[in-house]
């Protein structure tokens, strides 16, 4: 695999361990340096989200889904380029168990189990997004205010528009429809990033 916004693998070892050799990255996580500093704004948000949803839409073509996409698995390098890393959890579209992902990260189809496809991707971008324009971890916040192990199966992600009024409808709109607990209600990936390089 190689793509400008995906992390690089060079090779694969089974001695002494198991490991992977993987370029460096010298930047920080998404997660990092948007909850240490603001939240990103328009610009910057569309620019992050038009990169990502390239990297995801080429692991798409290679018949990949990467199925944990959160803001600790973007690593921000100087000039302002997103590198989606950690394919821990990459697998072709198709049937999969309950639960493979991170918690408060998963789509709905995943949590649930069963046949999962590009649309999952889908989520994962809107709730990065989401939570890089907002600061906060939407769905961390619903699972303590329900008390809930699987927020999004018992309410919906509170909208982007409403949050981030000032932020140009289109895209509030976009991000808030990848969040649709409908898997066939969501955009595609290639239309968020059109949304996101219009931006």
């Amino acid at each position: 695999l190689a793509h400008p916004h995906l992390v690089r693998a060079y090779d694969v070892l089974d001695v002494p361990r198991p490991a992977i050799v993987m370029e460096t990255l010298t930047g920080a996580t998404l997660e990092h340096l948007v909850h240490e500093g603001r939240p990103l704004g328009a610009s910057d948000l569309g620019v992050l989200g038009a990169q990502l949803a390239s990297a995801v839409g080429y692991l798409h073509a290679e018949g990949i889904l990467h199925l944990d996409l959160k803001p600790a698995n973007v690593v921000a390098e100087a000039g302002g380029r997103a590198k989606l890393i950690d394919l821990s959890h990459a697998r072709p579209p198709g049937r999969a168990r309950a639960g493979g992902g991170t918690w408060c990260f998963m789509a709905p189809e995943q949590v649930r189990g069963g046949e999962l496809g590009p649309a999952a991707d889908a989520w994962g971008l809107g709730l990065v997004l989401h939570e890089s324009a907002t600061g906060r971890a939407a769905l961390l916040e619903l699972a303590e205010a329900l008390d809930s192990d699987t927020p999004q199966l018992e309410a919906r992600v509170p909208p982007l528009r409403g949050l981030r009024p000032r932020l140009p409808r289109r895209l509030t709109e976009a991000i808030d429809a990848c969040l649709d607990p409908d898997p066939a209600a969501r955009p595609a990936v290639a239309e968020l990033r059109a949304v996101c390089d219009a931006v």
